[in-house]
């Protein structure tokens, strides 16, 4: 089973935040629900066939800082 670990992504769940400054993130950025989207098409599609137990992790470099 493989699976997608997404960061701070600009939704309508977070719009009250939206104006918030997100300067301190990696990229500087809220990450797009289409960018975790095209990781998800990936992971669906035959080309990721032979990927395992993967941990995606979609967020712009925070976890790595």
């Amino acid at each position: 089973m493989n699976s997608v670990h997404p960061g701070a992504i600009d939704t309508p769940l977070v719009a009250s935040v939206a104006d918030r400054d997100w300067s301190h993130l990696p990229l500087g950025r809220m990450g797009r629900a289409e960018e975790v989207g095209e990781v998800v098409r990936f992971l669906v599609s035959g080309a990721s066939s032979y990927i395992t137990g993967a941990e995606l992790t979609v967020d712009g470099g925070s976890t790595t800082g």
